[in-house]
C-alpha cells in the first residue's frame, strides 16, 4: 500500500513537472507579434497596419505607413509572410529606429515581392541615421527591381543618411544595384554597415558606392552574384570588405574613383570573368589592398586581363591564392600594371599565381616573395616590362 502511495505521489509529481514545463514553453514561444501588442514604441506590420502576408493583395499603402510611423528609437516588426509592393516605399527623415522581420533572410520567409515597374527602386532612404534594418528579403515579383534600397538620391538634401547597418537583407534580381549609396552633396564622412547580405544580380551592381558617398563603409560576409559588377565605386567612395563571397560575376571589384582606402580581406571568387579593375581619376593616390583571397580564375576568358590597374594609387596583392585547373586558363591569367604616378604602381607579396610570371607592367612593380606555377615549383623571378622597382622570390 505503501508504495502505491508512493507511486501515486511520483505520477502526480511528474504531471505537476509536465504541467509547468508545457506552461512556461508556452509563454516562452508567445510571438513578437502579440508582444509587440502589449508594448509601446513598437509596431507590427500585420496587426498594426493590415498588410496582407499572404501576397494575394496590394501592401504597398500599409507597409508606408509602417515606416511613416516607426519613429526615434521604437521598432517595428515584420512577421513571416510575402508582401507585395507596387511603388517605392520612402524612408525620409528617420533617425535610431529599428526594423526587424521575424525570420531569417537566408530562411526566405519574410520576404518584400516587387509587383511595381520593371527597374523601379524598392526601399528609397533619404536622411536615415543610425538605424537597424534587418531579416528579411526583397525579390523581384510582377516587375524586375531596379534598385533594392537606395539611399539619398532625393535632393535637396538637409542632412545625409549615415550610420546605419543592414543586416542579414537578400536582394533577388536587382537591374541596377543591390544596396546603391549615394548622394549629391560633397564628400563626407558617413557610414554604412552591412553584414551578412546577399545579392543575386540581373545585372547591374551588386553593391554600388558612387557621387561622393561613403568614406567608410564596411562590408562583412557579404555575397554578390551574377553581377556586372559584384562591387563598385564610382563617382568617388570607399569602402573595407571582410570575407566576401563573388559568384558567376562579369567583374568583382570595379573601383573607378575612390576618395579613401578600398581593402578586401578573405575573398572567395568563383565563375568570374575579371577580378579586379580599376581605372577612372581620383583625387589622390588612394591605396587599394586585396589580401589573403582565394580567387579561382578558370573562368576569365583568354584576352580579358584578370586584374587590371589603371589608376594612380598603389594596388597591393598580399598572400592570395590565385589558382585554376584548367591549364589554359592559368597560363593566361595577366596582372596587367599600368600606373606612371609617383604614388602608384602594383605592390605583389607572397602571392601563388596559377602558371608563369603573370605581370604585364607598363608601370611599377614591386614582387617579393611570390611563387609561380601554383606552388609547385618555385619559379624565377618574373620577366616584366616597364619599370622595375624590385623583384625578388
Amino acid at each position: 500500500m505503501l508504495t502505491s502511495t508512493r507511486n501515486l505521489a511520483h505520477i502526480g509529481t511528474t504531471l505537476l513537472r509536465m504541467l509547468v514545463a508545457v506552461t512556461t514553453l508556452v509563454m516562452l514561444t508567445t510571438s513578437e507579434t502579440a508582444l509587440a501588442a502589449q508594448t509601446p514604441g513598437v509596431y507590427d506590420l500585420i496587426k498594426d497596419f493590415g498588410a496582407d502576408p499572404t501576397g494575394a493583395t496590394d501592401s504597398t499603402a500599409a507597409v508606408q505607413s509602417f515606416f511613416n510611423t516607426v519613429g526615434s528609437g521604437q521598432v517595428g516588426l515584420i512577421p513571416q509572410g510575402t508582401y507585395s509592393i507596387t511603388s517605392t516605399i520612402n524612408v525620409y527623415l528617420k533617425s535610431g529606429f529599428r526594423v526587424n522581420g521575424l525570420a531569417p533572410a537566408t530562411s526566405g520567409q519574410t520576404i518584400f515581392r516587387w509587383d511595381g515597374p520593371s527597374g523601379g527602386v524598392v526601399f528609397a532612404l533619404n536622411q536615415v541615421q543610425m538605424s537597424y534594418f534587418k531579416d528579411f528579403s526583397i525579390t523581384s515579383g510582377a516587375g524586375a527591381i531596379g534598385v533594392c534600397m537606395d539611399t539619398d538620391n532625393i535632393p535637396p538634401l538637409v542632412q545625409i543618411s549615415t550610420d546605419n547597418r543592414y543586416d542579414d537583407i537578400s536582394c533577388n534580381g536587382s537591374t541596377i544595384a543591390g544596396f546603391r549609396f549615394s548622394h549629391q552633396s560633397t564628400q563626407n564622412n558617413e557610414l554604412h554597415v552591412l553584414t551578412d547580405v546577399s545579392v543575386q544580380c540581373s545585372g547591374g551592381r551588386g553593391l554600388s558606392i558612387e557621387n561622393c558617398e561613403s568614406k567608410f563603409n564596411l562590408v562583412r560576409n557579404g555575397s554578390f552574384s551574377n553581377c556586372d559588377e559584384g562591387i563598385g565605386v564610382e563617382g568617388a567612395g570607399s569602402f573595407h570588405a571582410w570575407n566576401p563571397r563573388f559568384t558567376n560575376n562579369t567583374i568583382d571589384l570595379h573601383v573607378g574613383s575612390p576618395c579613401d582606402t578600398i581593402a578586401l580581406y578573405h575573398a572567395v571568387s568563383v565563375g568570374s570573368g575579371q577580378l579586379v579593375l580599376t581605372d577612372g581619376a581620383t583625387g589622390a593616390p588612394w591605396p587599394i589592398l586585396v589580401e589573403n583571397g582565394d580567387f579561382d580564375v578558370s573562368s576569365i576568358p583568354a584576352g580579358i586581363n584578370g586584374i587590371q590597374d589603371l589608376t594612380p594609387g598603389p594596388l597591393v596583392l598580399k598572400n592570395n591564392n590565385f589558382h585554376s585547373s584548367n591549364v589554359t586558363a592559368a597560363s593566361n591569367f595577366v596582372v596587367l600594371e599600368s600606373t606612371f604616378s609617383p604614388g602608384g604602381g602594383l605592390s605583389s607579396m607572397g602571392n601563388i599565381y596559377p602558371a608563369g610570371s603573370p605581370f604585364q607592367v607598363n608601370g611599377q612593380l614591386v614582387s617579393v616573395g611570390d611563387i609561380f606555377n601554383g606552388g609547385g615549383a618555385q619559379a624565377p623571378a618574373p620577366i616584366v616590362t616597364g619599370t622595375i622597382l624590385t623583384v625578388r622570390p
